[in-house]
């Protein structure tokens, strides 16, 4: 997520003031530790599952 071009990620976890709703959307992953793990895990998901084609 971190080297997508077109991914929002990387401003969901800085600091900086954008036009997202960033507390939102962290809050429905119940914080913002569970925000990145949730992504964490999305991605090995996708590389396991390349390995599988």
């Amino acid at each position: 997520m971190e080297e997508y071009k077109y991914s929002s990620y990387l401003a969901y976890l800085s600091k900086k003031q954008t036009i997202l709703n960033k507390q939102e959307v962290i809050d429905w992953f119940g914080g913002l530790d569970q925000f990145i793990n949730h992504h964490k895990i999305m991605l090995d998901d996708k590389q396991l599952n390349k390995h599988d084609d």
